[in-house]
């Protein structure tokens, strides 16, 4: 059965490249299955599905005290729960200073 959506997988100098183009999203990857696996997981965020709050375990291998992250305070407005999902709120950043991820994500590498 087809979820409608098209992707396209590219070899880039030694990364692989996946691209949602009904979503509109970009990952990559190490390998084909690495770039499609980060691939699933913006898409699934972006859609407000992904992601959970963190466990003390996840909070502790960052090197973030859990009680200290639970009394920070508010968030972000950014980061607040609007309505949109957070993949959409940086979307809006991202449009709102003209930037364009994909030359981003170029313009990091070349620097490398």
């Amino acid at each position: 059965m087809s979820t409608g959506r098209e992707i396209h997988l590219t070899e880039e100098d030694d990364w692989w490249v996946a691209r949602d183009l009904t979503a509109g999203l970009t990952a990559q990857g190490e390998t084909r299955d690495e770039a499609l696996d980060a691939l699933d997981a913006v898409v699934e965020a972006v859609q407000g599905d992904g992601g959970h709050e963190p466990t003390d375990e996840e909070l502790r291998e960052l090197g973030v005290d859990p009680e200290t992250a639970r009394t920070q305070g508010e968030l972000p407005e950014v980061l607040q729960g609007s309505g949109e999902g957070l993949g959409d709120a940086l979307a809006d950043l991202a449009v709102d200073r003209e930037v364009d991820s994909v030359e981003a994500v170029r313009d990091c590498r070349e620097d490398e």
